[in-house]
């Protein structure tokens, strides 16, 4: 089982980040997500499984910057941007943003 990428709509009012979330299946395997966003756009990531902590990765694999499941982020620049992730302090495969437009 893979993990999915729940993408709900905003709330209601257009008031308050997106939550993109990510949840793995009840054997808890690993799986690679892909979650898609606009630029422009404030989420904030969450799971239901316990505390999230994503890391962005540069080209090369190093670590940029990391986000937790209390932060609100706007996406200001378009591309796709991978991360890898914990849960629970576990580490989890991870995934890519995909925010649009592209540059």
């Amino acid at each position: 089982m893979s993990v999915s990428a729940v993408v709900p709509p905003r709330p209601a009012g257009g008031t308050g980040p997106r939550v993109l979330s990510l949840d793995w299946g009840p054997n808890g395997t690993n799986g690679l997500s892909l979650l898609t966003a606009n630029k422009g756009e404030t989420v904030r990531f969450a799971s239901s499984e316990g505390p999230l902590q994503i890391t962005f990765l540069s080209p090369f694999g190093d670590d940029t910057i990391t986000v937790t499941d209390a932060e609100d982020r706007t996406f200001t620049q378009g591309g796709i941007y991978p991360f890898r992730c914990t849960i629970n302090g576990e580490p989890r495969l991870g995934g890519v943003v995909d925010i649009k437009p592209h540059p």
